[in-house]
């Protein structure tokens, strides 16, 4: 059965974000299918959780896979490495069904059973209250193009704390990156 994306998009917004509010639902990983497959546990009051970035994906033969690695560490004058931790708020809706994603479709339909009503500044609050936050910030979903407010949203305030040039903002969506394709227009 084909998905009416159109419809899906706007009743997934409408149930998944507050822009007076300007909250969003986030994913709370805590007793859910997607939790068992961390390797560390969620953290962030259990709305967040650690991606390890690595240059090297393992197969031999695949390439290098320099994002957000490199464009991080010459961003924040970190050295050039391997391997690089972020920090992963996930967005709990998306308007897709893709045949490799990982993430359980319970988590992807705005469900409040599975998620929280989080502002910018709750993320970023829990996000700097945990021990050693990593360097990055990576947006995720479900589906952030949903609510393309987001980006710029955790952007003011990352800036409103003066956090812009120590924390690296990225975000990522159906296998596009949002980032650097801005940066290359």
């Amino acid at each position: 059965m084909a998905i009416n994306t159109e419809a899906l998009s706007a009743r997934y917004r409408a149930a998944s974000v507050d822009l007076s509010g300007k909250r969003l639902l986030i994913t709370n990983f805590l007793n859910t299918e997607q939790e068992k497959d961390l390797t560390e546990p969620p953290n962030c009051g259990g709305v967040g959780r650690i991606r390890h970035f690595r240059r090297t994906l393992g197969n031999p033969g695949w390439p290098l896979n320099p994002l957000p690695i490199d464009p991080a560490c010459k961003a924040l004058s970190l050295p050039s490495t391997d391997m690089i931790r972020a920090q992963v708020f996930q967005y709990a809706a998306c308007n897709w069904r893709c045949w490799y994603c990982y993430v359980p479709f319970e988590l992807l339909s705005a469900n409040p059973d599975y998620s929280d009503w989080l502002s910018p500044a709750t993320l970023i609050h829990r996000y700097l209250a945990q021990p050693d936050p990593p360097p990055i910030i990576d947006l995720t979903g479900g589906q952030p193009d949903l609510v393309p407010e987001w980006v710029p949203w955790m952007m003011a305030e990352l800036k409103n704390r003066g956090l812009e040039r120590q924390v690296y903002l990225w975000s990522d969506d159906n296998l596009i990156d949002i980032l650097p394709r801005q940066a290359m227009l």
